[in-house]
């Protein structure tokens, strides 16, 4: 197995449902956890907007400095126990996001066309609901008639908002998207969205440049608004496929392992999107004892975790904390 700052490295790649792509990276895992007799397993997994290369850099980075700790001496305790690292890489879409760079193609006055049309060519297989390419296609159609025609938007916005399929039945989803998305036409959100933002993104919408969460916050114009409309809709996408993954492919991988080796502890660690995949991985497990969980610029409320916070209902995640499915 590869190694990285003298980890024990494992990549586990996973698709848009949570399904492991390769079982020959668990095997790979398991040979290495049962020749080096590792003692502590690192699960890490990296947010939305990252590709595979730039998750890598992130783990990279990270592993670099858990090893200068154990190098110095300052953590009690670990320099008896063996630690290896499974790397999590899940589809995460990255946005075509030059045009907010400086030296872009946005300005004051809006995108182009094109920009917009490049966003949608992009995105197709990043949805999950039947049919999504060909919804793309559909709205690409109507990009050139979006400025002119109210039409137009009202069936460009319909579309987009048919891209996340049917979350009747998600209760996460019903709390935390903003019921005008539901109830505003596609030519008021558009409108609506359109104006210029004067105002920071929120910390978990920030485009950090290393695995930050694109904008949902840009210039002005009927197409920005579109755009807009766009990245709000992929946002909740990928929050919800971060879920998807980490409750049934990530939580797979950590029972076999469990199974298989009752004394190894388990360490969770996610960043962004990667945050809410790895508490949805301990919060979906039965008899899975989590070691400990690091959560770093987590894409999720801190309700998550807490009781009765809005209408007497507990947090999406209260069960990690009710049913101490972190131990450490």
């Amino acid at each position: 197995m590869k190694r990285i700052h003298g980890f024990s490295y494992q990549e586990v790649k996973f698709d848009k449902k949570g399904h492991i792509l390769d079982t020959n990276d668990i095997n790979a895992l398991i040979d290495s956890i049962e020749t080096e007799s590792i003692t502590d397993l690192i699960g890490i997994s990296h947010g939305w907007n990252n590709d595979m290369d730039e998750a890598r850099v992130l783990y990279d980075k990270f592993l670099a400095h858990l090893r200068e700790v154990l190098n110095a001496g300052s953590a009690d305790g670990l320099p008896n126990r063996k630690l290896a690292v499974m790397a999590i890489l899940w589809p995460s879409k990255k946005f075509a996001d030059d045009e907010l760079k400086p030296g872009g193609a946005a300005s004051l006055g809006g995108i182009s066309e094109d920009v917009l049309i490049n966003q949608l060519n992009l995105l197709k297989g990043a949805f999950d609901a039947e049919d999504a390419d060909t919804l793309l296609a559909d709205a690409i159609k109507l990009v050139p008639k979006l400025e002119d025609q109210r039409t137009a938007r009202d069936e460009f916005g319909a579309i987009i908002k048919t891209l996340l399929g049917d979350i009747s039945a998600d209760k996460e989803a019903q709390e935390e998207i903003p019921q005008a998305f539901f109830n505003l036409s596609g030519s008021e959100l558009i409108d609506n969205l359109s104006a210029p933002a004067l105002l920071e993104p929120p910390p978990e919408t920030s485009d950090s440049g290393e695995g930050g969460a694109a904008g949902l916050f840009g210039f002005g114009g009927i197409l920005s608004g579109a755009r807009q409309l766009l990245n709000f809709t992929t946002y909740w996408q990928m929050k919800k496929r971060a879920g998807v993954v980490g409750a049934s492919g990530v939580q797979e991988v950590l029972q076999q392992l469990h199974t298989r080796f009752s004394g190894l502890k388990l360490h969770l660690v996610g960043h962004s999107f990667g945050g809410r995949l790895v508490t949805a991985a301990a919060a979906s497990g039965t008899d899975i004892e989590i070691s400990s969980m690091t959560l770093l610029q987590a894409a999720f409320s801190h309700n998550g975790f807490a009781k009765h916070f809005k209408k007497n209902r507990d947090g999406y995640f209260r069960r990690v904390v009710t049913d101490k499915r972190v131990k450490g």
